[in-house]
């Protein structure tokens, strides 16, 4: 059987960084071996902007401002990674680009079936993670937990409830189920911990977060957080309301935002994967397969950019609708969504300490209902 064009043996080595890439940017300026120019997959307006660079023997690309980066058969495929039968209309595409004489259709090498390698399995339940839930408690409105979580501007606890899976244990508990030596203990001062479960997609839980307390809700010096049981392979959902959209955010603080958002507005689905690291390691399996497209929102760092991006090509890879938001708005207000939400309410609390004439406790309830009140009747994304 003719094997038709091979990627690697008949079109990468005739092809030039001038076919790949020449029409397509505007170059702004060279420096030694790179090409720098405007970025084609976000919204680079600038005419001058070096964003973009092109390394003219490897054809490697990378984006210095969305995270984005690759290779020749991403570049020509929109900046996705391609599989199946896009990845070989790519190979077809640079072959004609390299001009390459077509001698059939592309075929992938036929790969051997690794008998040796264990199926993934879905993770276990922790033994500890299972007990530190058990002597959890709800996080209501007077526990240290919701006190920390109104110190960090990402709940509204006069107008909504603190998710289930966002609980307080008590310091003693702590100590009796993780039996560890003092050393590896917060020390002196904490009251407890902020206790987040993590679960399986059927809902059983499989790990928890833990950041230690002080009794008024404030983080421990230095900061102890740990976790019992591997997050990996499993998600915190803090919200799932009626909607066409599940959002993805960076970390239980991100993703406690984005609930904000989704509560309300009335509709939508809030998760997190655990950190830009969940993210990365995140599969389709981990949301729900019921139509609802996943709106991926970065952090603004380049390791949450990164994961995002990898998060997104998994997803579109196994056929789901999925997008990166808040790329732009990371770029200009170098905030992320629980930054940009946090950042709203203080500023309003100041408004209304100053205008209102209100005690702080006052003024922060009345910012809470004015950024809530945006969301439902302009529908804003912060």
């Amino acid at each position: 059987m003719e094997q038709g064009l091979d990627y690697q043996r008949d079109v990468l080595p005739r092809l030039t960084a001038e076919a790949v890439y020449s029409g397509s940017i505007e170059w702004a300026s060279q420096r030694g071996r790179y090409w720098l120019g405007r970025c084609p997959f976000h919204d680079d307006r600038d005419p001058r902007s070096r964003r973009f660079s092109v390394d003219t023997q490897t054809l490697g690309w990378r984006c210095f401002s969305c995270g984005r980066k690759g290779d020749a058969i991403r570049f020509v495929n929109g900046g996705q990674q391609p599989t199946g039968a896009a990845f070989g209309q790519a190979v077809q595409e640079l072959a004609r680009r390299a001009g390459v004489i077509d001698t059939g259709a592309y075929r992938p090498a036929e790969k051997r079936p690794n008998r040796d390698r264990p199926r993934r399995q879905a993770p276990r339940p922790d033994a500890k993670a299972l007990a530190l839930w058990a002597a959890s408690q709800a996080a209501g409105t007077a526990s240290p937990a919701a006190r920390y979580l109104a110190r960090r501007f990402v709940w509204p606890l006069e107008e909504m409830p603190v998710p289930t899976d966002v609980r307080w244990i008590a310091a003693a508990d702590v100590r009796r189920i993780l039996a560890w030596p003092p050393d590896r203990l917060p020390g002196d001062g904490w009251s407890g911990c902020l206790a987040v479960g993590f679960r399986t997609p059927g809902g059983d839980l499989g790990a928890v977060k833990l950041e230690a307390l002080t009794a008024n809700g404030r983080p421990c010096h230095p900061r102890w957080r740990r976790h019992a049981g591997r997050t990996a392979g499993l998600r915190f959902t803090a919200c799932d309301l009626p909607g066409e959209s599940v959002h993805v955010g960076e970390g239980e603080i991100t993703a406690l935002a984005l609930a904000v958002q989704c509560k309300a507005r009335g509709a939508g689905m809030a998760v997190s994967f655990g950190g830009d690291a969940g993210m990365k390691n995140a599969t389709a399996d981990l949301l729900p397969d019921d139509g609802r497209s996943a709106v991926i929102h970065a952090d603004r760092d380049p390791a949450g950019r990164d994961a995002a991006w990898k998060l997104q090509d998994t997803l579109r890879s196994a056929g789901r609708s999925a997008e990166t938001a808040g790329l732009r708005e990371t770029e200009r207000d170098k905030m992320d969504a629980a930054e940009a939400l946090s950042y709203a309410v203080r500023e309003r609390t100041a408004i209304q300490e100053l205008d209102g004439n209100l005690d702080a406790a006052e003024a922060e309830r009345a910012a809470w209902r004015g950024v809530l009140a945006m969301l439902r009747e302009l529908e804003l994304e912060l």
